[in-house]
């Protein structure tokens, strides 16, 4: 009979060490996953070699509102970070991160109460667009909505001989209470005195009147020998109150150079400014000039042209871009361009035609200079913007036709991919191939509940100094029944993290430099992995080793686990586990740095508090936890459990022994 190389003598003491911390698997069964993998990791950070420490805890509540938040979003206005919180019944409140004051954005009704999304624009805007209740901006301290109202007033003739500031009257457009305000300006001037010593070129200020700015002309040509005054040019009309004398009447002037010339002004309307934007009109508004003692001044409004509602929101290439079902706007390029989608500032439309794109568009991202276009089977990028004849171009490619994500709060970037989640599974598209990235998350991927698209959410967060990428999700946890987990990534190794069950969504903030993670349970805000005080529930269960045979019984004789502790008391308890259902040992391990005081007698003195309750003093740093085993079993594994917070696990060993190869059945 051939013997086996992996065959080993029996009695022989044998040791098996684990430093090397790999990540969670749950792809396969325990027996045969990577040696250095665990079947299950929960709240402890696989750093490095002999580097596993506890995670930190969630804060207690920073903020609280009224109504049950589906949705979180971060934005920055103007070096202030907010988080906004959309509710059910359609109101959204803003979350300071730096004072955590609740402000209400809008009141219950603003918006539709599902589906609604944002985007930063610079950082002076939130760009919110919601798929029933239409387009908005907010500016840190009022919300604007930009559907059926006045955006311009467009002067159409200046008129002549007014002295004074006329007003503006609306009327019409199935709307109401548009409002602005208009100066008057000069539109035409003639030279009535010559004066002398002035150069080609030189700026002649208008003097008299009420203004903001006063009106200049340039002078075009002179007598040589006089410096005297024979043809101009009006270069700034200026912006007045009230003008600089009664129609006809010279106006003085004022020059470094020359003197005396004056000059017969005639005043228009304008400069103009919409002060009210109104709300409700469907149909632009006539203006009526009226007053300032001018004639045949005329101005026209122009209503704001925005998208109706949408669903998805991102700022990219200078512009905005909104989704909604299968097309998508954008703005036009300008100074205030995320109001204004009209053609003539090169804002326009498309439509996703093609095939890959099974239903609607479910998100938008911008990142890594594209501006990606994610449906529930598939990812597209537009790249290369630009504007030829007064238009806006681009590119528009479709990276995946196959894969894409019906969870919209789960799209976030990290480095250079966008990562998103579905139903069966966490993907990363790099470049223009997408990857399944959760291969060891499939055995739990059966188990997260998929309600909705706000099932999974993504946010990132440094943990440690590692900036660690996370997906949140209830998982209905086969013994404990369903709770929240959130699915940790770095390092090219997958863990869990529990930071409460009441947990629903989550996001992160980029806080002054550092990702943070934050979470709701729908009323109350909270940061993650941020109190390294709290003692949370660590789990460690590894694989179940075969010792480099798996044809024969093994018999564990020691378990030693290697900390380093806080000064702090801790017991870690646990089994020693073999592949039988009732062949696991319980255990349980306390420190082992406990400091006693002698006198010099040598006895221990005791020490006890105000209760009489005796003191242990523990001495922080490493120590190493032994125990005698008694178990036997073709394969031995280890499941830890602690809650002592910062503790860091250093290595786990088994002392062990091999016994009959081939056991007949049962435990043996």
């Amino acid at each position: 009979m051939a013997t086996s190389s992996g065959a080993k003598s029996e009695g022989t003491k044998r040791n098996n060490s684990l430093r090397d911390f790999g990540g969670v698997n749950t792809q396969a069964a325990r027996q045969v996953i990577g040696d250095n993998q665990f079947a299950w990791l929960e709240n402890v950070q696989p750093i490095g070699f002999g580097n596993m420490p506890a995670l930190p805890g969630p804060s207690a509540a920073l903020a609280t509102w009224s109504g049950a938040a589906y949705k979180m979003k971060s934005v920055n206005i103007a070096g202030t970070d907010y988080e906004l919180m959309f509710t059910t019944n359609g109101a959204c409140f803003a979350v300071n991160l730096t004072t955590y004051a609740v402000t209400t954005v809008g009141a219950a009704t603003t918006f539709g109460g599902s589906d609604s999304d944002v985007a930063q624009w610079r950082n002076s805007l939130a760009i919110i667009v919601d798929p029933t209740k239409g387009y908005f901006t907010w500016n840190g301290t009022t919300l604007t909505k930009w559907n059926g109202t006045v955006q311009t007033l467009t002067i159409t003739n200046i008129g002549s001989g007014y002295l004074t500031n006329p007003t503006l009257a609306f009327s019409g457009g199935g709307g109401s209470a548009a409002a602005g305000t208009i100066a008057i300006q000069v539109g035409l001037v003639t030279l009535a005195v010559a004066g002398t010593g002035y150069n080609i070129g030189d700026l002649v200020t208008m003097v008299g009147g009420t203004f903001v700015t006063a009106a200049v002309v340039r002078v075009a040509s002179i007598t040589v020998a006089t410096g005297a005054i024979t043809g101009i040019n009006l270069i700034t009309s200026g912006s007045y109150t009230v003008a600089t004398g009664a129609s006809g009447t010279p106006c003085a002037s004022t020059s470094p150079y020359g003197i005396n010339a004056t000059f017969t002004l005639n005043f228009g309307i304008g400069p103009i400014l919409t002060t009210v934007a109104g709300s409700g009109y469907t149909s632009a508004p006539a203006v009526a000039v009226n007053g300032g003692s001018g004639a045949n001044g005329a101005v026209t409004a122009v209503l704001s042209v925005v998208p109706s509602g949408g669903n998805a929101v991102a700022t990219y290439a200078g512009r905005v871009w909104v989704a909604s079902n299968r097309t998508i706007s954008f703005s036009g390029i300008g100074t205030d361009a995320y109001n204004d989608f009209s053609s003539t500032s090169a804002g326009g439309s498309f439509v996703m035609d093609d095939e890959t794109m099974h239903s609607a568009i479910m998100a938008l991202s911008s990142a890594n200079n594209f501006l990606y276009i994610v449906g529930t089977s598939n990812v597209n990028v537009v790249a290369d913007v630009s504007v030829i004849n007064g238009a806006t171009v681009f590119s528009n490619t479709n990276l995946s036709a196959s894969v894409g994500s019906s969870q919209e709060y789960s799209v976030i970037p990290y480095y250079r991919a966008l990562w998103f989640a579905n139903p069966y599974g966490i993907y990363a598209l790099y470049g223009s191939t997408t990857q399944k990235a959760s291969d060891d998350l499939d055995g739990v991927f059966p188990l997260i509940v998929n309600a909705n698209e706000y099932s999974l959410t993504a946010g990132a967060a440094v943990i440690r100094n590692i900036l660690t990428l996370c997906f949140m999700f209830k998982y209905n946890d086969p013994v404990l029944g369903l709770r929240t987990l959130i699915a940790c990534f770095a390092n090219k190794k997958w863990y869990f993290a529990s930071q409460g069950d009441s947990l629903l969504y989550m996001d992160s903030v980029v806080r002054n430099g550092t990702p943070t993670a934050y979470a709701t349970d729908g009323a109350r805000l909270y940061s993650l992995f941020s109190d390294t005080n709290a003692e949370v529930q660590q789990t460690i269960i590894t694989k179940l080793w075969d010792m480099g045979d798996p044809l024969s019984n093994k018999q564990p004789l020691k378990f030693g686990l290697e900390v380093i502790n806080p000064a702090a008391p801790q017991t870690i308890t646990g089994t020693i586990d073999t592949e039988y259902s009732n062949g696991s040992v319980p255990f349980s391990l306390a420190n082992g740095n406990v400091i006693q005081w002698t006198n010099n007698l040598n006895t221990v003195i005791p020490w006890t508090n105000n209760y009489g309750n005796v003191v242990d003093w523990i001495a922080s740093g490493y120590d190493f936890m032994p125990l005698s085993i008694d178990t036997t079993g073709r394969y031995i594994g280890i499941t830890l459990r602690g809650t002592s917070a910062s503790t860091v696990y250093a290595g786990m060993h088994l002392q062990f022994e091999h016994r009959a190869q081939w056991p007949q059945g049962g435990a043996q």
